[in-house]
């Protein structure tokens, strides 16, 4: 319950069947969901001990990473609340360009289009391929990229080299530029892959900043 409003919880693939497809080896749903929408409540029970991915997608576009870990404890009750209004010289700069709300659905609509590989319309969608060289013990890959005037949305993915768990951090793949991060995975175990979502503004957005 956000603000006394109902959430949905989409899970991504990783967790049950969807439009993303997961990794060889993933289960296809590891956890049962009883919702009540009278109470704007949703009981999630896991089926299994390890940790589990997903997102919270409000009515508002807004997308929460979250992560469920299973604990043997009693029953508790969590409320997530939405962050506070901008301040003033926050809404000024929105004011010249698309609004929070409709900036939010176009990062939740492109992201979307990222991960079924699909066309956005007014936007090229582009199968690259790429490694891009890295000092770290993981290899990252460029899949794709959907570039428009007001997005750009660049889709990679992680594999870990490592002998050990690689952490994967949102505030990592910040910069100036960059309007949203998503991961798949926040942390791979050594030879795990997780796919990693960065959108950025367009040239032709007022939003966009120092785009690198």
């Amino acid at each position: 319950m956000i603000d006394g409003k109902i959430v949905k919880l989409q899970l991504n693939a990783k967790i049950c069947e969807g439009e993303v497809k997961s990794s060889p080896g993933d289960a296809p749903c590891d956890l049962v969901m009883t919702k009540d929408d009278q109470q704007g409540t949703m009981l999630v029970r896991p089926l299994a001990p390890k940790p589990l991915d997903g997102f919270l997608t409000l009515s508002s576009g807004v997308v929460y990473t979250v992560r469920l870990q299973p604990t043997d404890i009693p029953l508790e009750s969590y409320e997530i609340r939405e962050r506070k209004a901008p301040s003033l010289g926050q809404q000024l700069s929105l004011r010249s360009g698309p609004t929070a709300t409709s900036l939010e659905r176009s990062i939740k609509r492109l992201v979307v289009a990222m991960a079924r590989g699909e066309a956005v319309q007014g936007a090229q969608y582009t199968p690259v391929n790429q490694v891009i060289p890295t000092d770290r013990d993981v290899q990252v890959t460029l899949i794709s990229r959907i570039a428009g005037e007001q997005m750009i949305g660049d889709l990679l993915s992680y594999r870990n080299k490592a002998s050990v768990p690689v952490d994967l951090r949102e505030q990592d793949f910040f910069s100036p530029g960059v309007a949203a991060v998503g991961l798949e995975k926040t942390r791979l175990a050594p030879g795990e892959i997780g796919q990693v979502y960065v959108i950025r503004y367009g040239m032709g957005s007022d939003l966009r900043g120092d785009v690198q």
